[in-house]
């Protein structure tokens, strides 16, 4: 019981991992693209 407790701790641990890491690559696209655009018109 213990055991699989402790899957299940460290599956939704990654699962969490995962969702942060991906809101945070979707930031940075975001600001990448900002950054060309600004780039593009000289501001």
């Amino acid at each position: 019981m213990k055991i699989a407790l402790l899957v299940i701790h460290r599956l939704t641990g990654f699962c969490l991992y995962f969702k942060n890491g991906k809101i945070d690559l979707i930031k940075k696209v975001e600001v990448l693209k900002i950054n060309l655009k600004n780039k593009k018109y000289g501001k």
